[in-house]
């Protein structure tokens, strides 16, 4: 039986052939190396990303530090989406070691702050912006009249403005 392999370990991408006669097409060591492992314990990475408590952004990337075997990539990325670091995480920090016991730690590949505090004043100004707008005119006419008017017909948006 024969299997062609494209390789990922170079930027060659060889086309690697495995039959019984042994490996052909790999332009390097690597290629057949890559292609023993895919045969007796194909492995891959992971990244994605985790949700941050009090973070500035709510995701932070991660990723594992070794791959683990392709058959318990789902098991690991539920264990991963698990975890719920609190704010500030900094890149490279370990966020869960030897993962599932697989020998690969998780960590953060990028940096998220605390989330900063609104300031009392700037949420009055907030309130006192929005109260003027609760008190036009127009956002009166939109609260007592009714927005939208039936007939067996059809249906139709009534403009506040506009007296019929």
């Amino acid at each position: 039986m024969k299997q062609v392999f494209t390789c990922i370990i170079c930027p060659n991408s060889c086309e690697i052939e495995v039959s019984e006669e042994g490996i052909t097409g790999a332009l390097c060591r690597r290629g057949v190396q890559y292609v023993q492992q895919e045969l007796t314990d194909p492995r891959r990475n992971i990244a994605t990303t985790v949700a941050v408590q009090g973070g500035a952004e709510p995701l932070v990337s991660v990723r594992l530090t070794a791959p683990i075997p392709k058959a318990r990539i789902m098991e690991a990325a539920e264990a991963i989406h698990a975890l719920q670091p609190e704010a500030p995480v900094k890149a490279g920090t370990v966020l869960a070691h030897d993962l599932l016991g697989l020998g690969a730690d998780v960590i953060a590949t990028k940096s998220v702050e605390k989330r900063q505090r609104i300031s009392a004043g700037y949420e009055s100004g907030l309130a006192s912006v929005w109260q003027r707008y609760e008190s036009t005119p127009h956002t009166q006419a939109l609260k007592t009249r009714k927005a939208w008017t039936s007939s067996a017909a059809q249906t139709s948006i009534v403009c506040p403005s506009r007296r019929p």
